[in-house]
Order: C-alpha cells, then structure tokens, then sequence
C-alpha cells in the first residue's frame, strides 16, 4: 500500500527525493528492490532524470545494506555532478560515511550539504554528529544551537539531544569501570 502510495506521488511530483526515498524504503519492505533498480536504471539513461536514477540507485544501495556502500556511495556521486544545487545528496553521502565511521568524510561532505541548506535541522544534527566524533566539540555545539528555531523533529531533536549528551558528559573521559562504580553510587 505504502509502495502504490509513493508510486502516485511520484507520477504527480517526479522529482521529491522524499518520495523517493519513500518509494525505496517501502520497496525494500515489499520486496520490490528489483524492480526499482530497473526502474532508476532506465532514469539514469535519460538526460533530464538521470540525476534522480543516480539517486534512487544510491538509496537501493544504501537499502540493500553494509556490503553496498561503497556502490551507493558512487551513485550518490554521479547523482551529485547531476544535481549539484541539490543539498540531500551531499547529506545523504555523509550519512553513510557515518555509517561507517569515516568522520573525516562524512563531515567535508556534510559540510557541503550545510552550504546548501543551513536550515535544514537534519543536516545540521549530521554535521554535529560528526564534529563530536573528531573532536570538535565546541564547533558541534554552535552548530546544533541554530536547530532550536529550525522546529527539528522528534527524531532530530532527539539526535541533537544525544549529540549534545556526549559533549557534557561528566564521565565520558572516565574508564569505562570507574564511570560504571560513579553511576552506581
């Protein structure tokens, strides 16, 4: 049902990458994966949709696991040089170099995704994610301070929530058996 829904929406709006990522996510639920690589190959071979065929071929990638970064990461590149305006997918890349734990990556490219769209609360709570993994604390906080007027989700919020938990976290340079005694005092 979700899969003929996103299917509609899609015929009305064929370029929302939201539904886009819907259709694959229910796709992957219905086990339609297939069928939506045929489909996003053959949007890939036209001129004005191959960006979106890059991306759709991306998220396949990203859907069908661990073993397919490193494809859907190239997908989302060529998706990228097609769509170079589009903040989504330099965001989208950086979520699976966190996936991943290549915070370097993740945070040049989400970077990118921030010039293009820095009211964007996802993006924002991405970035800050990967600050606090390499270290940069202060810089991750600033970051997250603008998602208070961006009305975030729950699901950012709570993310950004994390996020900022691991920065004043009093025990975090603790060993983890000393922090485990302080916790239980």
């Amino acid at each position: 049902e979700a899969y003929a829904s996103f299917d509609e929406i899609l015929k009305r709006e064929p370029t929302n990458l939201t539904a886009h990522r819907g259709l694959v996510e229910a796709g992957y639920y219905a086990g339609k994966l297939a069928d939506l690589e045929r489909r996003y190959r053959e949007l890939s071979r036209q001129n004005d949709m191959r960006g979106l065929g890059h991306y759709g071929l991306a998220l396949l990638g990203v859907a069908r696991g661990p073993g397919h970064k490193e494809t859907a990461l190239a997908e989302f590149q060529k998706a990228r040089e097609q769509m170079p305006n589009e903040a989504d997918v330099p965001y989208r890349m950086g979520l699976v170099h966190l996936m991943d734990g290549r915070y370097l990556e993740a945070e040049k490219v989400i970077a990118e995704a921030m010039k293009l769209d820095p009211d964007r609360a996802g993006i924002r709570v991405a970035y800050a994610d990967a600050l606090v993994q390499l270290g940069r604390e202060d810089q991750a906080i600033a970051c997250l301070r603008r998602i208070l007027v961006l009305s975030p989700s729950t699901d950012e919020a709570r993310k950004a929530r994390v996020i900022a938990g691991k920065v004043f976290d009093p025990l975090r340079d603790i060993p983890p058996e000393v922090a485990t005694d302080l916790r239980n005092i």
